[in-house]
């Protein structure tokens, strides 16, 4: 089919949103014909043209980078990513006047108010995955300081009030002949717009192949020293404390050592209060690891942390999955579309004491039990090869493309 791929953020080594919006062009591009509308800057002109000149199917792909004044290119997003998105327009305006597009499907950016003008064209659009109605549950509220109490809930007011005001999001998920959403949270709230409308939840996120367990992996005993990854930004809603609590409880008998791999405003302060729970000689602070690099700590590690209160999904979930890892989450967003008990620990959000709790228990079970991490691991591995490849995610939207054009006719 021919599709115009709206992908903003679009890059072949970087992960997050430009990671997403690469895979979708890598994949859907092997049995559809591309036109694909994304930022011009930041590097990605040039690394998506050289990534896509390596294609054996480069000819399915046609390039459409769309650039923004001068002022814009390194300052306000917000006007950038809008001001880029009146361009990708009146592209697409003259695009669809010569040839016969499909679908439009807008992937990245992904949150629900970043929905651009697409939506506007006589041709069938699809939107998402998106997300961003997930929000912080008042209970995990003394996880964070006061001023980043101030800062959700102020988040949660303004995003409520856009969802019932705004009518550009709101017009374009009635338009939309799809939308697919991220997680339940954003799906239940898109189906109150949609009624009986089509939305599925399809995470956002995908790798672009399973990972090389380290060969020790399969072969570690219960009194050997648990290794433990940690990877994201170190800002309030990771949740970074929870994990700190929870190892500051763990009994003495128990050998383990975590590292941290990112940077953010938080890490002076995990730093140093890593000192005072007298964990630091436990704790190793890698600081940003380069995306490629990240391969290496996946081998090294035994168990992958993600107590994060606020996320679509978390690419890192499935790279550590992809790498035959398990993954002791919270229950919440993404993470329960992606994780179940067959190949991680869920811990349910009641209560802070509750959660700490759990999140302690379960990395003692983990230690004690070799052939529970492996299960896990394995579930986790399969899971990723079966559902979560691009690879496989493609293929899926291709179907969902084949299935809303005959149901459209």
């Amino acid at each position: 089919m021919k599709v115009l791929l709206s992908a903003y953020a679009c890059h072949p080594v970087r992960g997050s949103e430009p990671g997403v919006g690469w895979g979708w062009l890598e994949e859907l591009g092997k049995s559809n014909e591309l036109w694909v509308l994304f930022y011009s800057g930041q590097g990605q002109a040039e690394a998506v043209q050289k990534a896509v000149d390596q294609l054996p199917y480069r000819r399915n792909i046609h390039l459409l980078p769309i650039g923004v004044p001068r002022i814009l290119r390194d300052r306000f997003y917000r006007l950038r990513y809008e001001f880029w998105q009146y361009r990708a327009y009146e592209a697409a305006k003259h695009l669809v006047k010569e040839v016969q597009i499909d679908f439009v499907h807008h992937v990245t950016i992904a949150a629900w108010w970043n929905c651009g003008h697409l939506w506007k064209l006589k041709v069938p659009f699809i939107f998402g995955p998106i997300s961003g109605i997930q929000k912080v549950p008042k209970a995990a509220y003394p996880f964070l300081r006061w001023r980043d109490r101030v800062y959700e809930l102020t988040r949660v007011f303004l995003i409520n009030l856009a969802w019932k005001l705004w009518s550009r999001p709101r017009r374009a998920m009635e338009r939309a002949r799809l939308v697919l959403t991220a997680n339940y949270e954003t799906a239940e709230r898109v189906k109150g717009i949609r009624k009986s409308d089509p939305v599925i939840t399809l995470s956002e996120v995908g790798v672009h192949s399973v990972g090389e367990k380290n060969a020790e992996g399969g072969k570690l005993r219960a009194t050997d020293s648990l290794k433990l990854l940690w990877s994201g930004q170190l800002i309030p809603r990771k949740n970074f404390g929870l994990l700190m609590e929870a190892l500051s409880r763990l009994p003495d008998e128990i050998r383990w050592h975590l590292r941290v791999a990112g940077e953010g405003n938080l890490l002076e302060y995990w730093k140093t209060k890593s000192v005072e729970h007298g964990l630091r000689e436990h704790l190793t602070f890698l600081g940003q690891v380069a995306y490629s690099q990240m391969s290496e700590q996946y081998r090294w590690a035994d168990v992958f942390a993600f107590p994060s209160l606020r996320e679509a999904t978390g690419t890192v979930i499935l790279e550590a999955m992809s790498y035959g890892l398990p993954v002791i989450a919270l229950k919440l967003h993404g993470a329960r579309v992606v994780l179940d008990d067959s190949c991680g620990i869920l811990v349910p959000v009641v209560s802070k004491e509750q959660m700490v709790k759990d999140f302690r228990d379960a990395i003692i079970k983990l230690y004690y039990d070799p052939e529970l991490r492996r299960k896990l691991g394995e579930a986790g591995r399969k899971r990723v090869e079966e559902s979560h490849l691009w690879e496989k995610k493609a293929q899926r939207m291709s179907e969902i493309y084949r299935q809303v054009l005959t149901q459209g006719n």
